[in-house]
């Protein structure tokens, strides 16, 4: 193991994605290695469920009165991926959770907002994998949030009928290969300019 050579990618999807960029972007947070790069699989910028208005408020005040309080998840599998089989995974896998706190759905929220105005201080080479039939979290929100990164940092591929669970998604092949060519484009130019 060779630290000088070594190259350092986080590879993180929805909730992910968000601690990632909080912990990149936020100053309370710190990651204590050099990171040359971050591939972001439908990261949870804002959740869908938050997209009412009521729903921030009525999370707000049940998290007041019992922040460990379950709730219920609101989507299936089928809301995850279109590959039947993998849908069905996530339905009978017993060691998934089918519910999530009050206290965090409320810090997930409040994490997004955070980070909302930060994007233009991201700094680390970013592949964006966003999908456009998310029912998770809310692609739109992540299209603005990518507008704000400088450009030289940033390649954004958008899937316009793919679901939230892009990796486990029937074209997920493909998103592996755009994956590929983008660690071979960013984590490897020393390489690519010797051959040119």
């Amino acid at each position: 193991f060779n630290k000088k050579s070594s190259k350092h990618i986080i590879l993180c999807h929805s909730l992910g994605g968000l601690i990632t960029l909080s912990g990149i972007l936020l100053p309370h947070f710190k990651i204590s290695y050099p990171l040359h790069g971050i591939i972001l699989s439908s990261p949870c910028i804002r959740p869908h469920v938050f997209l009412r208005s009521f729903s921030y408020s009525l999370a707000e005040k049940i998290n007041l009165l019992s922040p460990k309080l379950h709730l219920p998840m609101i989507y299936s599998g089928k809301d995850l991926t279109s590959d039947i089989l993998r849908a069905n995974d996530f339905e009978t896998d017993p060691l998934i959770p089918k519910f999530m706190s009050a206290g965090m759905l409320k810090a997930i929220f409040d994490a997004g907002e955070r980070i909302k105005g930060e994007s233009y201080y991201l700094n680390t080479p970013s592949l964006f994998l966003v999908s456009g039939d998310d029912k998770i979290v809310d692609s739109r929100s992540t299209l603005r949030y990518t507008q704000g990164i400088e450009k030289k940092y940033l390649k954004l591929k958008y899937y316009e009928h793919l679901k939230h669970e892009l990796w486990n998604e029937k074209d997920r092949f493909v998103i592996f290969e755009d994956m590929k060519l983008w660690i071979d484009q960013f984590l490897k130019p020393e390489k690519t300019k010797r051959s040119s």
